[in-house]
Formats: C-alpha cells, sequence, structure tokens
C-alpha cells in the first residue's frame, strides 16, 4: 500500500481565510459514518515522522470544522483571523476522525502544509 495514497498538500496565505472538504466514503462507496464521531485536522510544527505541538487547532471545539453525518464530508474553513494567528512557514496536517472519548478511529488524510506571506504565489 502506498503510504502517501491519502496525502494532500495545502497552501495558504497569511491572513486570507481558508477553506475546503474531503468526502469520505466507506470501501464500498456510500458515505463515510460520522454519526456519533468527531474531526479533527489540527495544524502540526515537525513532521508526520517526527509530530511536534499544534500551531493552529482545527477541531469542532474551534469551529473551524465540521462534518455532515448524511454525506461524509467534512470541511474545513479557517478564518482570516486563525490564519493572521498562523505564522509564516512550513507545517503539517492530519484528518482524523474520533470516537466520542477521542480515541481515533481513521485517519483518511494528511499532508505538509505550506503557510506563506500574503501574496506570494508558488509556480
Amino acid at each position: 500500500m502506498d503510504p502517501n495514497a491519502n496525502r494532500i498538500d495545502c497552501v495558504s496565505y497569511f491572513g486570507v481565510p481558508f477553506s475546503d472538504f474531503f468526502t469520505l466514503q466507506d470501501n464500498a462507496g456510500n458515505p463515510y459514518p460520522l454519526t456519533s464521531k468527531l474531526a479533527v485536522a489540527n495544524i502540526r510544527y515537525g513532521t508526520p515522522e517526527s509530530p511536534g505541538l499544534i500551531a493552529l487547532a482545527v477541531n469542532e471545539g474551534t469551529g473551524m470544522i465540521s462534518r455532515n453525518t448524511s454525506t461524509g464530508v467534512v470541511t474545513r474553513a479557517l478564518t482570516a483571523a486563525a490564519m493572521s494567528s498562523l505564522a509564516v512557514g512550513d507545517y503539517w496536517y492530519e484528518l482524523l476522525i474520533t470516537d466520542g472519548s477521542g480515541n481515533v478511529v481513521d485517519r483518511p488524510a494528511f499532508g505538509f502544509w505550506t503557510h506563506t506571506p500574503t501574496g506570494v504565489g508558488m509556480s
């Protein structure tokens, strides 16, 4: 199995809102069962191999991630204020699905996160 199969890298800009979504499905192609589960996609220092502290909490408690239990869609919506609080730099994230007690039950996506100064693009 390819360890990078679920890798989705992100680029964001200082002070600019960021949003995206993940459509999660089970092996049969049905919406992933998100009832009684929570979604977390914290932005972290370090690397997946050597995780660091959380640089920006992205969870349902902060209101920056939501899940639709009927469609299996998980949406991240980071505000301009949140993106201003994140220092320009390189980070990583992982999308985790947890049970009500915080135990990880699935890791559908991860990736590197580049947070650049406003107006600087990648080519």
